[in-house]
């Protein structure tokens, strides 16, 4: 029996997600400023940026990390219609892989004293009060440029050929995430190497 394409599209796991994954251990560095394990519990938002330096988002600049796989190491970020959505009743791809975004940044809280980190994982995997914004935020990992646009091309490229089970497999595989601290991540971007 031959399935129409309309048929296929339907067949979109509803429960893909982007997650974000370490990068490979063979590869991270000896000297990374932060662990996995730091990040993974720690991570509190991620937030992204246009060609312009701008934030950009559906609405705040910035999607909340929605779960920490503490076990797997891994961050589950924001909600079905960051990764497709539905148009006049057609699938479409959602903003993390059609907005002209061109870098992603992994943030984590401090608390008001600025050594403390706020463990995210207790703050959203386990239902508690988000904590106030008026403590210090600031940059713990990110993805780096080449990763991500190999990540928007692969999986545009798997959507746009009706292949829905490997779109949602490279929502899970293809981002991965670099630890760096705040002040060399600024220092890449002046540099134009992220």
């Amino acid at each position: 029996m031959t399935i129409g394409c309309k048929d296929k599209k339907a067949t979109f796991d509803p429960n893909t997600r982007m997650v974000v994954n370490p990068e490979s251990l063979s590869k991270a560095s000896p000297s990374a400023p932060y662990s996995t394990d730091t990040i993974v519990r720690y991570a509190m938002e991620m937030a992204s940026t246009r060609p312009d330096n701008s934030s950009t988002n559906i609405i705040t600049g910035r999607r909340e990390i929605t779960k920490h796989d503490i076990v797997n190491k891994k961050l589950i970020v924001g909600d079905l219609y960051d990764v497709m959505m539905y148009i006049d009743n057609e699938p479409q791809l959602g903003w993390i892989i059609t907005d002209d975004t061109r870098e992603f940044v992994i943030t984590a809280w401090q608390h008001e004293n600025g050594k403390e980190w706020i463990d995210a994982h207790a703050v959203i995997d386990l239902g508690h009060k988000e904590p106030k914004s008026n403590g210090l935020r600031d940059t713990i990992g990110y993805i780096p440029s080449v990763v991500l646009e190999k990540a928007k091309r692969d999986i545009t490229e798997a959507f746009n050929a009706d292949d829905y089970e490997l779109c949602s497999a490279l929502f899970e595989e293809a981002f991965t995430f670099v630890p760096i601290t705040g002040e060399q991540w600024r220092e890449k971007k002046a540099n134009g190497t992220l």
